[in-house]
């Protein structure tokens, strides 16, 4: 579905190429690769690398977007509504800053990628307004793709 992928790096588009397309379904992620020596000199030679393990609940956690970054904690899956898939196991208890799809969760500790954030978790409530009854979404986490769903979707030859 992607025509023409593009990485956004400080206000400025570089030509992306996708590599391995994941699926909502399945790993919700896609890998891209960006010619590195168009990228800046100051970014070129950085290297991050994955968590080996996913998160515990209550766990601190730092949530880098495009507009700064944000701390927030793995909240427990048993938090969660009783309709979420068993597999959004690693989710973020803050909704409101923490960006959207495709922002980095990192360990705040030992400085590894946790995750990438996938998609956001929203419950229906149904309240009492005016005597009517009205229907209103509430955004309750954000589940992000933990760091070894990753390593397993990425080819072994693209491990970093």
């Amino acid at each position: 579905f992607w025509n023409k992928p593009r990485v956004e790096i400080g206000g400025k588009d570089f030509p992306a190429k996708v590599v391995k397309e994941g699926s909502l379904s399945s790993v919700d992620v896609t890998l891209l690769s960006v010619d590195e020596r168009e990228l800046p000199l100051s970014l070129g030679l950085r290297r991050m690398s994955l968590c080996k393990i996913s998160p515990f609940p209550g766990e601190r956690l730092i949530v880098v977007t495009p507009e700064g970054i944000a701390r927030s904690q793995v909240m427990p899956p048993y938090a969660l509504p009783l309709d979420v898939p068993a597999k959004f196991t690693t989710v973020i208890s803050d909704v409101a800053t923490t960006g959207n799809s495709g922002s980095g969760v990192f360990d705040e500790n030992k400085k590894c990628l946790l995750g990438i954030v996938s998609r956001k978790i929203s419950e229906v409530r149904t309240k009492q307004e005016n005597g009517q009854a009205v229907r209103e979404s509430l955004d309750i986490a954000k589940y992000f793709v933990p760091a070894p769903s990753i390593a397993e979707f990425m080819a072994p030859e693209l491990h970093f």
